[in-house]
């Protein structure tokens, strides 16, 4: 049995910020491997700046590099909107004797209950999160996951990362980018020079 970490979001674009939470869940839970599954179409956000799903794959490439990271385009292929109980099921098809770990921001935590079927991705993986900023602690995470799914958090189904915030957002940077001011700092330099390369975000 080996522990298969599965990372999901738009990654539009994926930044420092992300990295830096893929980087702490390779060094505290050692997996097999971290797959990165950019959404094709993210059902809780409208997507008028969305990047095409080759270009966010090439921009995930250049920002996740650690060997162990496997740039995913599962939910690419698929089509449609990206619902995180169709991807976790897939998934658990394809590694049955294997334990998953969905790792997510304290913002996509605290959104669980209005995510499609919410017990059952706590049955096929368990939910690994990190805050992405100040205004937030790891004993508020806990709280939030204890008081709303005490089953599942006696049950160790919600772990967390205690590491300092990195507080960036792809907003943040597509405002940057639109504005022609660099991102130094906020994303890889492969990244960047990519999406300058590309025209994106303009």
């Amino acid at each position: 049995m080996a522990n298969i970490g599965v990372f999901g979001g738009t990654f539009n674009p994926p930044h420092l910020g992300h990295q830096h939470i893929a980087t702490a869940f390779l060094k505290h839970f050692q997996p097999e491997r971290l797959l990165i599954i950019p959404s094709y179409v993210p059902p809780h956000k409208a997507s008028p700046e969305l990047a095409s799903g080759e270009d966010r794959l090439a921009l995930c490439r250049k920002t996740f590099t650690d060997a162990r990271c496997q740039i995913s385009d599962l939910e690419l292929t698929r089509g449609g909107r990206s619902y995180t109980v169709d991807t976790l099921e897939e998934l658990h098809r394809q590694y049955p004797e294997d334990e998953l770990y969905f790792l997510v921001g304290d913002d996509m935590l605290t959104f669980l209950p209005q995510w499609r079927e919410p017990e059952r991705l706590l049955e096929l993986a368990h939910f690994v999160s990190a805050v992405r900023s100040d205004r937030i602690s790891v004993s508020d995470l806990k709280q939030f996951a204890q008081e709303t799914y005490p089953a599942q958090y006696a049950a160790g189904r919600f772990l967390f990362l205690d590491i300092p915030p990195f507080e960036v957002s792809s907003t943040e940077l597509r405002a940057k980018r639109k504005a022609g001011e660099a991102l130094t700092g906020l994303m890889t330099p492969e990244a960047e020079a990519y999406l300058i390369s590309k025209g994106l975000y303009l």
